[in-house]
């Protein structure tokens, strides 16, 4: 459990770093054109994957996907049949 947590942290983290100049010009709103992007060029997503995690985001926030995460790990499922 401790190294799937500290997984967590690290790629929050990362993420934190990848996105902290994305916000759109009144600087409230995340340019999520931007954010995929940079999904693309600097963390080594797909288009398809970008756009697909940029989604999840925009509508699901973190509350439940955390809990997603959650379930996931708890089922030892890494990858999922989407094959993004």
């Amino acid at each position: 459990m401790d190294k799937d947590v500290s997984s967590l942290t690290y790629v929050t983290e990362e993420y934190r770093t990848l996105i902290e100049n994305t916000h759109a010009n009144d600087q409230t709103e995340m340019d999520w054109q931007q954010v995929k992007k940079l999904l693309i060029t600097e963390a080594d997503w797909t288009p398809l994957a970008a756009d697909h995690l940029a989604y999840l985001v925009q509508h699901y926030g973190a509350f439940i996907l955390r809990n997603a995460w959650a379930l996931a790990i708890a089922m030892k499922k890494e990858d999922g049949d989407f094959g993004l």
